[in-house]
């Protein structure tokens, strides 16, 4: 299966300063925003916040829900801020508890305690599902 993310929403490149939003403004989607693009200050997004939004993307394609699910945008941002999501195993029982300690590392509220890199998360998520890294490492043959 060829999987390819498509909405990128909202991106900001590096020590580039833009007037697309302003500071007060909120853009992105709560339940995959980190916690520090919700909060502030915008000076503590980083790449620990692209891991935290990698990480609810792959939450959503592993258990076919949202980690931080809610039913109005202040209790989806009461969540994602306060809140920890319910863990892939008690959503898909057949998952590894070791599934849950990557998104409990990569979902942590706070970005220094966060999963540092996408290849971190990566590795991490391959280690704890075995049968994904068998079929990932076949199809780069």
């Amino acid at each position: 299966p060829d999987v390819r993310v498509l909405d990128l929403g909202v991106c900001k490149l590096r020590d580039v300063e833009s007037a697309l939003t302003e500071t007060s403004n909120v853009v992105g989607t709560p339940g995959f925003m980190a916690p520090e693009q919700i909060i502030g200050p915008a000076s503590s997004v980083g790449p620990a916040s692209d891991v935290f939004a990698l990480a609810a993307i792959l939450y959503r394609a592993l258990t076919g829900e949202t980690a931080f699910a809610a039913n109005s945008l202040v209790q989806a941002i009461e969540n994602v801020c306060r809140r920890d999501p319910v863990w892939p195993s008690a959503r898909c029982p057949d998952l590894a508890l070791e599934v849950d300690v990557v998104f409990r590392n990569a979902l942590e509220k706070l970005p220094a305690q966060r999963t540092q890199s996408a290849g971190e998360l990566a590795t991490a998520l391959l280690a704890a599902l075995p049968e994904v890294a068998s079929v990932a490492s076949g199809s780069q043959r």
